[in-house]
């Protein structure tokens, strides 16, 4: 299976609101699509994205896999994304819309236990995950920028606009960039 994880510890999420020139304060959590902007449903979920910043990449290969996780490996975050085989060059960059799943890419964010174990691993065993919930991506975009050209390759790897549902329930992922990850080699 190729997967990007990255494992999250969070903090509550809240609901942001603007005030108009008239003060009178304007919820914006909620745009035309009735997707939410920030806030989350989840506050297990809430409590572990809110250190997504810190959380080390744990597994990165393929043409966009990219795992990072907390100790325990609870809460993941899984980018698995498709951009053209083949020698990249620096500058280049590939930009995924996933407000759908589709074949250029996805974004899930799990909860369980042992969420990475043996992604983007060639040695050791492979620890099999206990997946008790995966949600998927309403809305946000995944940008790949070449760093380091070749075969393999590195690139940052930025997750912006995020918001990930479960049945009816909605959770903002914050925004993030993970700096010169190391792509385009296959485990295994």
């Amino acid at each position: 299976m190729r997967a990007m994880w990255i494992g999250l510890t969070l903090a509550a999420c809240a609901r942001p609101t603007e005030l108009p020139a008239d003060d009178v304060p304007v919820d914006t959590d909620v745009e035309d699509t009735g997707v939410p902007r920030a806030g989350c449903d989840d506050p297990a979920l809430a409590a572990a994205l809110a250190s997504l910043a810190d959380w080390p990449v744990v597994g990165a290969c393929a043409w966009v896999q990219l795992g990072a996780a907390p100790e325990d490996r609870a809460t993941a975050l899984l980018i698995d994304v498709q951009i053209p085989m083949g020698a990249k060059a620096v500058g280049d960059l590939f930009t995924i819309d996933l407000v759908d799943p589709t074949e250029d890419g996805v974004v899930t964010v799990q909860q369980g236990s042992d969420l990475l174990g043996g992604l983007c691993d060639d040695v050791g065993p492979v620890v099999r995950p206990d997946i008790r919930a995966t949600w998927t991506p309403a809305r946000g975009t995944v940008r790949v920028r070449v760093t380091e050209g070749g075969e393999t390759f590195r690139a940052d790897v930025e997750l912006t606009d995020l918001v990930v549902t479960l049945d009816d329930q909605t959770c903002a992922v914050p925004d993030h960039t993970w700096p010169a990850v190391l792509l385009g080699w296959l485990a295994g």
